[in-house]
């Protein structure tokens, strides 16, 4: 019954908009017969650069709608809420037929978003502009304290638009009523001046968090504030360790840049494999003094640039974007020895149900070698065990994957966010290290059989030492010998028993398939 007096109410409404439009004299057009869209353009900046709005998705709020004609507004069309929705890019406006069946051809329109139900202002219908009819909504207009969350950004937004129907269509364009504040967080950006490999820029931005004013993070990292510049004269907030205030917000459509302590700080950088890698991600020349690089706080060295080598796992992780990979100077937990897994005395068990590749082809040395140097997704590895086994993996059966992980709490420690964290490096990272490194030559021209898939390598010189050499500048409490340590596990699996090692001697190289209960210590690798 309810629901028949409410489709009732509803019809009634419906046609006494209709009726009054007719008695009034307005040429109308069936609801359904009219397109509604709207489009939004960015914030300007200082710098003339336009800053997007982040895109509407998910549940999207509605729209209200006004007809006026004369200076005024039509009886019945105050308000109308107007449901919205996202597809390809395009913002398009859906009227309830059952509330609003029919448009006047001869009105201006002014609408605005989101919608608001319980906010009272005072529309301006005298003005032609949106920005004067809208004038009081957008002095009354309160933005979010805390708009770290995308509906509590895009709730804080205030645009609107007027638009007259032409061709059966109804297109707003949109203005913004908000003002928009972007942070420029304190750091440093490399511009990286290769000539061999295009690099992107990376920066390192300081951790720190928020407090007082929140901003929305994008996913291309920069960080937005809306501000009501009708009301909002002021503003300071605090970020980490530094205080920031500004005597006067952005206006509507304008976006102010805010800079946090000194700001981000841009150096130029050939990047090369042997380059040193800080505890705060910032890099030291691979050629520089050797003084330098033993008063820095070096965790590592880069051993890796070629985008080619780089797993997609390493670049997801870092929003679609990986500059290079760096090897841990230092062997983690002081070198303890490590199980790659066991489980109640057993060390069986089937990774590829998961989604690991088992890297061995019985009684193929040169098909192994092919797998294990194409196994680049250390970090996906790791991933899938942490995960998918994350029940065992918390309980302490995958020992040398825990002791990767919490190389992050000790001499690995680091005091920046953009990397991936440190992790046990796959088989295919590891020949890279002692290549890019060591200056081995490890491919399937000089390889030697070692029968079962097991292969090495004779004759590529003093790895160990050349891989020393190449961290001679860091200071000794900072680094562990690779000969000391020259033997190690790498995350890729080889069979339901065995996993993939790594070892060196002087002179010779070894790659095989060892039981995963044995015991062996982890060198790290992190990307960034």
């Amino acid at each position: 019954m309810r629901k028949k007096l409410a489709f009732a109410a509803i019809s009634l409404l419906s046609a006494f908009i209709v009726l009054s439009c007719e008695k009034q004299g307005y040429d109308t057009v069936p609801a359904e017969n009219i397109g509604i869209t709207m489009s939004v353009d960015g914030f300007k900046s200082e710098d003339g650069n336009v800053i997007s709005v982040p895109e509407l998705n998910g549940e999207i709020s509605p729209a209200g709608l006004f007809a006026v004609i004369d200076g005024k507004i039509i009886g019945g069309y105050e308000n109308i809420m107007l449901d919205v929705t996202s597809e390809n890019n395009k913002i398009i406006l859906n009227i309830n037929e059952e509330t609003l069946n029919g448009l006047p051809l001869e009105a201006d329109y002014f609408i605005y978003w989101p919608y608001s139900g319980s906010l009272t202002f005072t529309p301006d219908p005298s003005k032609d502009e949106a920005e004067g009819f809208f004038q009081d909504l957008a002095g009354k207009w309160e933005t979010q304290e805390d708009q770290s969350r995308h509906e509590d950004f895009m709730n804080s937004l205030l645009m609107y638009g007027t638009s007259r129907i032409v061709d059966g269509q109804l297109d707003f364009k949109m203005e913004h009523a908000m003002g928009l504040l972007q942070f420029e967080l304190p750091g440093i950006k490399y511009q990286f001046t290769n000539e061999d490999f295009d690099i992107a820029d990376y920066d390192i931005l300081y951790d720190g968090s928020f407090e007082n004013v929140i901003p929305y993070r994008t996913d291309d990292g920069q960080y937005l504030f809306l501000t009501n510049p009708e009301n909002e004269d002021k503003l300071s907030g605090k970020f980490g360790q530094y205080d920031w205030s500004i005597d006067n917000t952005a206006a509507n459509g304008e976006c102010r840049k805010v800079v946090i302590g000194n700001g981000l700080s841009i150096r130029e950088h050939c990047l090369k494999t042997g380059d040193f890698f800080c505890s705060d991600g910032s890099l030291i020349s691979k050629d520089a003094p050797k003084e330098e690089v033993a008063a820095a706080n070096v965790v590592g060295m880069v051993f890796q640039i070629d985008p080619a080598r780089i797993g997609n796992g390493e670049r997801l992780a870092l929003g679609g974007t990986a500059h290079g990979l760096v090897v841990a100077c230092k062997v983690a937990a002081d070198g303890k020895l490590n199980a790659w897994y066991s489980k109640d005395g057993e060390s069986s068990r089937d990774e590829t149900e998961i989604g690991l590749e088992n890297i061995l082809v019985n009684d193929d040395a040169y098909a192994t070698y092919q797998l294990a140097n194409n196994d680049i997704e250390g970090y996906r590895n790791n991933t899938l065990i942490r995960t998918e086994r994350k029940e065992d993996y918390d309980n302490g059966c995958y020992p040398a994957f825990k002791t990767a992980e919490d190389f992050g709490k000790e001499a690995g420690a680091l005091s920046t966010t953009g990397t991936t964290g440190w992790y046990l490096p796959s088989n295919g990272q590891l020949l890279d290290v002692a290549r890019n490194l060591g200056g081995a030559t490890l491919d399937d021209s000089n390889l030697s059989d070692w029968g079962k898939g097991d292969f090495y390598w004779l004759g590529i010189g003093p790895l160990q030492y050349m891989l020393d050499a190449a961290m001679e500048k860091v200071a000794p409490e900072q680094k562990t010998s690779f000969y000391i340590y020259s033997y190690q596990w790498t995350s890729s699996a080889a069979s339901e028993t065995g996993a993939r090692y790594f070892d060196f001697y002087d002179d010779e190289v070894y790659c095989n398939n060892l039981a995963k209960s044995h015991e062996d210590p982890v060198r790290c690798v992190l990307a960034f």
